[in-house]
Order: structure tokens, then C-alpha cells, then sequence
């Protein structure tokens, strides 16, 4: 096979989607000391669009070099996967990233909610990385996506994309909790192969969609009849108890925060779905920073209706911690900021 872009040399595929490919590849241009399988040459991942997604591409490499400039700008430091450069082969759209390694679910598991046993966390530091950015839009150009409303992988796409709602951010809040669920239980929360097979999983999870949320919206008719008979959404307790029962968890308080978090992002309609700025309230999180202390005050009273209001009763006997700083950070402000741009 012909070197691509004639310096990069194919070594194995890392993953293949209806969208893209990614490749493990080497650098042949650079030298490194040598590996246990005695190249010199450093790797190096190269995400291929197919043909048909060029514009994805295109629009996936202008977003993350926007992100990189906006952090640059404002002093921020988000962990995600920097787009190195773009190249093109024949009609294939191509951006060179640095070869990631996948992460191991029981650190991943460890850090969530503390290793098996009790003892010290797993410090994750700087290896985990926000990836993927193919898809990444403005509230703006959502709508252009409002004839088929293909957007997101399909066992992470969000109710009302399922639907075929107007959406906006809350969408990544949705894939986010399913992506928490799966790095704690190190297997799928939902595979679905049709957008009807995944609207009864979800039904099946959390219970029908509320009443009337969904009406007049482009797939209810088709989709109504599917999940009509489960029973009605469950309210926040019963799906953190349901979602410790799916996931395995253990009943202690930090595993119990975890799926508390998670139960916030995983709500059918969005406007009581957790916002990022709400989730970094919530106090699973505040052993990390104290977050709750640099946000508006009207940022903490919705966070606390959304979630915290339904961890004050017997189901879990944990208050919210108050974080130990009192005063507004310098410059802080709500995060939305920085996970808005996509």
C-alpha cells in the first residue's frame, strides 16, 4: 500500500463506522527510540471520512482548531483530541490525530467510585480526551439536520433527536450520561439497530416518554405505538435505583452519587435535563473542585431542583456537601461557555 499523503505508512484499522475510519499508522518523516516491535518511526491515528461525508470532515477539523483557539483565548483547559493537521487522499477527507490509547474500565470504574474494597482513588490524569467532533454544530445550523435528524451515534442519540424534536445542547448532556454508565459497567447501556428498537429500550429503561412532550414531532406517530404500553417515566429515585440494578453499582453513598449524576442527564425532556454548568453542582462532583462556589447563584438553585432535591430523602442518605470556598473564583464563570462552541 502507497504511503498516505507519502509519508504515512497504513499500519491496522483502529475502528470503521458508516461515517469514518480510523487507522493506526507511522510517521515516516520522525524517529522515536525503538519500540518492543523494533520500528523507529512514531504512530499516529488518521481519521479517513468516506467519500460521500467529505464536509464532515472539513467542518469536523475547522471545529477543533476553533476549539483550541477559543481555550487558547480564554485561558481554558479542556483535554481533547488536537486535530495535528488534514491532508486529502483522492476524495477522502483526512485529519491527523495523536494515537490515543483506549481506557481501562476498571480504572476507569476505580475513579468513579472507588476501587473494590475501599482504598485510595485511580488517578486518571491527562489520559482520558474528548474525541469526534464530526457533527459538532451551532444552535443555528441544528436545523439543517431537521429533515432526517441523523445526527449522533445511534445508541447514544438523545430522546427528542429519536423523535424527530427541535433539539439543542442538551442532546450531548444525554450522551454523556450514557457514556458514564458504560465506562462504570465496561459494556453497553443501550444497542439498538433502528431508531424504533432504540425509542423500546429506552422506554424500557426509563418508562414511556412523558405525556404530550413528544407530540407534533416528526417520528412520534411512528414511534408512539412502540412504547405506548410501558409503564409511565419513572421518577428520578426509581431510575437511580433501576440504573444500580442495570449497572451492578454497589448501594455506597459515592456509587450512589454517581448514578444521582447520571439520573440528571438521562431525562427525557431536555429542559429538566442537567445543563453542564448544573452538573459540575452536583456534590459527586465536589471533591474535585468546588464548583457550586463559582457559579450564579440561579445556576445552583436549578441544579438542586433538577437533582438535589431527590437525594434529601430516604433513598440516599447523603447531603450536598458545601465546597470549602465561599467566594466566587476570579473570573469565574459558567463553563457553557467553552462546551457551546460545538
Amino acid at each position: 500500500m502507497p504511503l498516505l499523503a507519502r509519508r504515512y505508512r497504513f499500519m491496522h484499522a483502529i475502528s470503521e463506522t458508516d461515517l469514518s475510519q480510523v487507522i493506526c499508522a507511522t510517521d515516516t518523516y520522525c524517529e522515536c527510540e525503538r519500540a518492543a516491535d523494533g520500528r523507529r518511526q512514531p504512530l499516529v491515528a488518521i481519521k479517513v471520512l468516506n467519500a460521500k461525508h467529505w464536509i464532515l470532515g472539513a467542518q469536523e477539523y475547522t471545529r477543533m482548531r476553533l476549539l483550541r483557539k477559543r481555550q487558547d483565548a480564554e485561558g481554558v483547559h479542556v483535554p481533547i483530541a488536537g486535530a495535528t493537521s488534514c491532508f486529502e487522499v483522492g476524495c477522502h477527507f483526512c485529519i491527523l490525530q495523536p494515537l490515543l490509547a483506549t481506557l481501562d474500565h476498571e480504572a476507569a470504574r476505580c475513579r468513579l467510585c472507588g476501587p473494590p474494597g475501599g482504598g485510595g482513588e485511580v488517578d486518571l490524569g491527562n489520559r482520558v480526551r474528548l474525541i469526534d467532533f464530526s457533527n459538532a454544530m451551532t444552535p443555528a445550523e441544528s436545523k439543517a439536520y431537521y429533515d432526517t435528524f441523523d445526527v449522533q451515534t445511534l445508541g447514544y442519540r438523545a430522546q427528542e433527536v429519536i423523535f424527530g424534536a427541535p433539539f439543542g445542547f442538551g442532546i450531548d448532556m444525554w450522551s454523556l450520561g450514557v457514556t458514564l454508565c458504560e465506562l462504570f459497567a465496561g459494556r453497553y447501556l443501550l444497542q439498538a439497530a433502528s431508531r424504533g428498537g432504540l425509542a423500546v429500550q429506552v422506554a424500557q429503561l426509563l418508562g414511556r416518554p412523558p405525556q404530550g412532550l413528544f407530540d407534533g414531532a416528526k417520528y412520534h406517530a411512528e414511534l408512539h405505538h412502540l412504547v405506548a404500553h410501558q409503564p409511565p417515566p419513572l421518577p428520578p429515585t426509581q431510575l437511580r435505583a433501576r440504573l444500580t440494578e442495570r449497572l451492578g453499582a454497589p448501594r455506597s453513598s459515592q456509587a450512589q452519587l454517581f448514578l444521582d449524576l447520571v439520573t440528571g442527564m438521562l431525562q427525557y425532556d431536555p429542559r429538566r435535563r442537567l445543563t453542564p454548568s448544573e452538573a459540575l453542582c452536583h456534590p459527586f462532583l465536589a471533591p474535585f473542585f468546588p464548583w457550586r462556589a463559582t457559579m450564579p447563584r440561579e445556576v445552583v438553585a436549578a441544579a438542586d431542583e433538577k437533582v438535589f432535591v431527590e437525594m434529601r430523602g430516604p433513598a440516599l442518605d447523603v447531603q450536598p456537601e458545601e465546597p470549602p470556598l465561599k467566594k466566587r473564583l476570579v473570573g469565574g464563570r459558567p463553563l457553557d461557555a467553552v462546551t457551546q462552541i460545538a
